[in-house]
């Protein structure tokens, strides 16, 4: 889902922070689903662009 349309389905963000991502500053917003259920994306500081996917539910990181 777009991040666009997240809080038109219930969804919560909100800043957590920064973290390095790849040796490079990065900010951390984390969404929580109406289930409860949660998961976090990272954004280059610099460019904007999105660079981390973590979903707890899932295995692995997901890298963009």
């Amino acid at each position: 889902m777009p991040e666009l349309y997240l809080a038109d389905q219930g969804v919560k963000t909100a800043f957590a922070g920064r973290e390095a991502v790849n040796s490079k500053e990065a900010y951390k917003l984390t969404h929580t689903m109406p289930d409860g259920s949660t998961w976090s994306t990272y954004y280059d500081i610099q460019t904007g662009l999105k660079v981390k996917l973590y979903n707890p539910g899932l295995p692995l990181l997901i890298p963009m």
